[in-house]
């Protein structure tokens, strides 16, 4: 077995271990949105809102920017004060600088907003509860791994096994 056939086996095996941590992350955000979603609702106000841009360090390849969106809130449920950061159950885009400023624009700093809550503990709450584009393509992801990653493993160890039979 030559190194090239080494690295199809290993990217297939990795393209198959993708399927159900990706399934589990996405099938996880949109159990949680589902949940959230009947969840009452109560009046809040921003109490803090900015754009963290951090750095992405990859080796061997240039670093990338990540924009991180940070926004604080405060409500009050049965005559108790709460704070929560926590704007959505689903995965968000942190790729996209325009992203991470329009939502920073729907977030000032005063501005009141609806918070859903947990009925159980209101400490836990969340700004949106819709189901996010980033939690399909987690979904997506965990998908299409297994789906590319069996036939190519298929592939690699049957041309293995076909180069070994011509050899031996």
């Amino acid at each position: 077995m030559n190194i090239y056939s080494f690295g199809l086996i290993a990217a297939g095996i990795i393209l198959v271990l993708m399927g159900p941590i990706f399934i589990g992350k996405g099938g996880y955000e949109i159990y949680r949105t589902v949940n959230a979603q009947g969840w009452p609702t109560a009046q809040g106000e921003i109490t803090s809102s900015s754009v963290e841009t951090k750095e992405t360090i990859r080796v061997g390849k240039p670093s990338t920017a990540r924009y991180e969106l940070n926004i604080t809130y405060r409500y009050t449920v049965g005559g108790n004060a709460y704070s929560s950061d926590r704007l959505t159950f689903g995965s968000i885009n942190k790729n996209s600088e325009s992203y991470a400023n329009q939502q920073l624009a729907d977030y000032p700093i005063g501005t009141a907003v609806e918070v859903h809550y947990n009925p159980e503990d209101p400490r836990e709450a969340a700004l949106k509860v819709g189901v996010t584009l980033w939690t399909w393509a987690n979904l997506l992801i965990g998908v299409v791994g297994p789906v590319l990653g069996v036939p190519l493993l298929r592939w690699t160890v049957k041309t293995i096994r076909e180069d070994a039979a011509d050899t031996g």
